[in-house]
């Protein structure tokens, strides 16, 4: 009987969440490309799951085109910083150059969420007469927020320098 492509599915499509969250499957979209086929799933029903297997450790020792060229462009990266570090500075690698597709980039406010949190800010310091001067106490409590808001900064830049002195 024939064993089940890892990442095989029949008829359902490619989801996003699915492509992400599933290495066999992603593979399987990079054996397609490579192989000029665009039906992925008739590709998994097409092989054994030891042909499917082999093509996987094929892969991780003769990476596909596009990986390779990842490879190298990170390759050429580190070897310009490395060459241009400071002396005792710890070297780069590869991986903190490699492209990574995988990270969700956050999501960005709309502009109709940027208004809501401008009103939401003048409805704060707004008084029941609409006078959008902040009182006594709003004024201390802003001086107080702005205190530690210049803390967190402060706290984060030496984090960012002790960061920076790794790579030093």
């Amino acid at each position: 009987m024939r064993q089940q492509v890892p990442g095989a599915v029949g008829g359902h499509g490619g989801g996003k969440k699915r492509i992400r969250r599933n290495e066999s499957r992603r593979f399987l979209y990079r054996l397609a490309v490579r192989l000029g086929i665009a039906n992925v799933d008739a590709l998994a029903r097409s092989l054994t799951a030891k042909q499917f297997m082999g093509w996987m450790a094929f892969e991780q020792l003769e990476p596909f085109e596009e990986r390779r060229l990842d490879y190298i462009g990170a390759s050429i990266c580190a070897t310009i910083a490395n060459v241009n570090r400071g002396k005792g500075q710890k070297a780069y690698t590869l991986e903190d150059f490699l492209l990574k597709f995988d990270q969700q980039p956050k999501p960005r406010q709309t502009p109709e969420e940027q208004l809501a949190v401008l009103k939401l800010l003048a409805a704060i310091h707004s008084t029941d007469d609409g006078n959008t001067e902040p009182t006594p106490q709003q004024q201390a409590e802003d001086e107080a927020l702005a205190a530690g808001m210049r803390d967190q900064i402060a706290k984060a830049r030496a984090a960012m320098i002790g960061l920076e002195q790794e790579h030093t």
